[in-house]
């Protein structure tokens, strides 16, 4: 290809990318705080649920993990759950009634 960049210029540029993108996503999990979603349960592991909501798609945005709090809960089932904080990519949630 003609006046192709170095590799170092393509790998600056796409950690630029990278550092924008995640901001953004830093930004969108603070203002989910508080809010409450329905969760589509997809796992479980000892006593938390690995979760997606309509705004997480597999595979290419974070999860959801759920404290269920002894409760009973099965994959493939839907719960409602607040958003009280998030590490990085993935929102942590509260398990409604």
């Amino acid at each position: 290809m003609k006046n192709k960049k170095s590799q170092k210029i393509i790998d600056e540029r796409k950690q630029i990318i990278a550092n924008v993108q995640f901001e953004n996503v830093i930004k969108n999990n603070k203002a989910k705080i508080g809010r409450k979603f329905e969760a589509f349960v997809e796992s479980i592991d000892k006593n938390k649920a690995y979760c997606r909501t309509e705004f997480q798609a597999p595979e290419i945005d974070g999860i959801t993990i759920v404290n269920l709090k002894n409760k009973k809960i099965n994959p493939g089932q839907f719960i409602k759950t607040t958003v009280s904080n998030f590490k990085n990519y993935d929102l942590i949630g509260r398990l409604e009634n």
